[in-house]
């Protein structure tokens, strides 16, 4: 008999608390992405650095492979008590050299006798037409506007459509029912006894070709079998492919152009 567990959340608009183990596998891919698994370090040290990462979503690839975007990552020292960091999102063209940024994102760290004591954050995501989404944040306070190419504000509640309201929490509880089923139905899963295999699915939906690109982190490191990764490949592939896509699962600005919402998937395997 098998048993599986499911959590689950939606990246940037969690409303489930999933499991510690599942938790790791979050923190650890996010930290990665951000940049923090670094930086953290650097910024108490009050070092200056520089370095790039290649991604296909938020999954580490490398330089020479298919990857889909690419971050900049930078930490000045601007003086004894404030330390400065920088991330840089570029999303790639048809080559390399055709990489427009989407996103720049400043942090700055401010420390009283070498102990932090607050920090300050902006970021701006590069939208179609010049327009701009500006978000800054400072302790508890969080302060949103939408910019126009000229640089005067629209508005102060964002750009974007996911930035306003949350993802419908009915899509979300569809696809997790539809997943455990199919995934109920790998018969000849095996897993070790105390083996549990924690899955971060990413769904994109393409506004371009109106398909969906799915992710999986690196299944590799558990004690499955070939055939044991296919099924759990395809049975989640197979849900994901068989839901419709409309205009939910895209973002959308102020004057209807539509933009990649990645949505994140947690799920947990074990035998028991």
């Amino acid at each position: 008999m098998k048993r599986y567990l499911f959590t689950m959340s939606l990246i940037f608009c969690s409303f489930i608390v999933y499991g510690q183990s599942l938790k790791a596998v979050f923190d650890k891919t996010d930290k990665v992405y951000s940049g923090h698994d670094l930086i953290k370090e650097l910024v108490q040290q009050q070092k200056d650095t520089q370095f790039t990462r290649y991604f296909k979503a938020i999954y580490p690839t490398d330089s020479v492979d298919g990857w889909e975007h690419k971050i900049a990552y930078e930490g000045v020292q601007l003086k004894d008590s404030v330390y400065q960091y920088t991330l840089s999102k570029y999303k790639r063209g048809v080559s390399q050299a055709d990489s427009e940024a989407i996103l720049v994102s400043t942090k700055v760290f401010f420390f009283k006798d070498k102990n932090y004591r607050n920090s300050r954050m902006i970021s701006r995501k590069f939208l179609k037409g010049g327009y701009i989404e500006e978000k800054e944040k400072e302790g508890n306070s969080v302060r949103l506007k939408c910019l126009n190419s000229e640089g005067e504000t629209v508005n102060d509640n964002g750009c974007l459509k996911y930035s306003r309201v949350n993802f419908p929490k009915h899509k979300f509880k569809r696809l997790y029912s539809d997943m455990y089923h199919k995934l109920f139905k790998v018969a000849s899963l095996e897993l070790g006894q105390d083996e549990k295999v924690n899955i971060r699915l990413m769904i994109v939906a393409d506004p371009k070709t109106n398909k969906w690109n799915i992710y999986f982190n690196d299944l590799d490191k558990y004690n499955l079998s070939e055939q044991n990764k296919y099924q759990i490949i395809a049975a989640l592939s197979k849900v994901v492919n068989s839901e419709p896509i409309d205009k939910t699962y895209f973002d959308e600005d102020l004057y209807g152009n539509l933009y990649e919402y990645p949505i994140s998937i947690p799920i947990q395997l074990e035998n028991i």
